[in-house]
């Protein structure tokens, strides 16, 4: 990981928008303490399991747990990178 990304992913994340399933409710969670890296893993983590068959093992969970961190990782490793005119 870059320096740029490690820099991004160690920034606190202070609040978070998000609109609910409906469409119309405009929420605000605020996640004090958690790094942008530790969010955007758990996020990740969500989508990663949100279909785990029911006979996971412990093993498994490891692996999904490393899995969203990577998926965190080249996140934020893109989101460092400069964005060029098109």
């Amino acid at each position: 990981m870059t320096e740029k990304a490690k820099i991004l992913g160690n920034a606190k994340v202070d609040d978070v928008r998000h609109t609910d399933y409906s469409g119309l409710t405009n929420v605000i969670e605020f996640q004090n303490g958690l790094t942008k890296r530790e969010y955007f893993a758990g996020l990740a983590l969500k989508g990663v399991t949100a279909f785990i068959p029911n006979d996971s093992q412990d093993e498994d969970y490891k692996i999904y747990a490393r899995q969203a961190i990577k998926l965190a990782d080249a996140l934020l490793e893109e989101l460092s990178k400069e964005v060029e005119d098109e």
